[in-house]
């Protein structure tokens, strides 16, 4: 598996990743609202031909849950949240050389366009995985205390082994 793995971190586009990054970025999706990107998320699995569902759990705040399923036993899960704590005043999202500035750029926006990106590299170069992969993005991260999407995964076995 590594050594699959290790092929197909070279095929990582930077490309796309500033273009999902960017795009995830410039939806708002400040908690209690992330039906929008949860949408720009399952379609970019469907349209990869990646198994996925849409959770909503609460009014326009569904979680995303994608499976890519090879042979194999156990399952392992990567996984991040898809809201942003509410901001007023902050400009519209932008690039200047060569870096992204906006509402959940970081945390954790950048880091879900990575989880995209290594699922279309699985899909486009046929690596074959270990068991299931999953990708899920929760919802409901950033109420204080809460959690309330990640909880709804684990309650719904929908998370791996690993």
């Amino acid at each position: 598996m590594n050594n699959k793995l290790k092929i197909s971190l070279d095929k990582i586009s930077i490309k796309n990743l500033s273009e999902i990054t960017y795009e995830l970025v410039k939806i708002k999706s400040e908690t209690g609202n992330s039906d929008e990107v949860a949408q720009y998320i399952a379609n970019y699995f469907k349209k990869l031909d990646i198994d996925c569902e849409l959770d909503c759990f609460m009014p326009g705040i569904p979680n995303v849950i994608a499976v890519i399923r090879g042979k194999g036993e156990g399952k392992m899960s990567l996984l991040g949240h898809m809201d942003t704590i509410p901001a007023y005043g902050n400009p519209a999202p932008f690039i200047e050389n060569g870096k992204i500035y906006g509402r959940g750029a970081c945390d954790m926006k950048g880091g879900l366009a990575g989880m995209m990106e290594i699922a279309r590299i699985i899909k486009q170069e046929n690596i074959e995985v270990g068991g299931e992969l999953i990708f899920a993005f929760h919802a409901a991260h950033e109420i204080p205390g809460k959690a309330e999407g990640l909880f709804r995964m684990i309650e719904k076995k929908q998370l791996g082994d690993a």
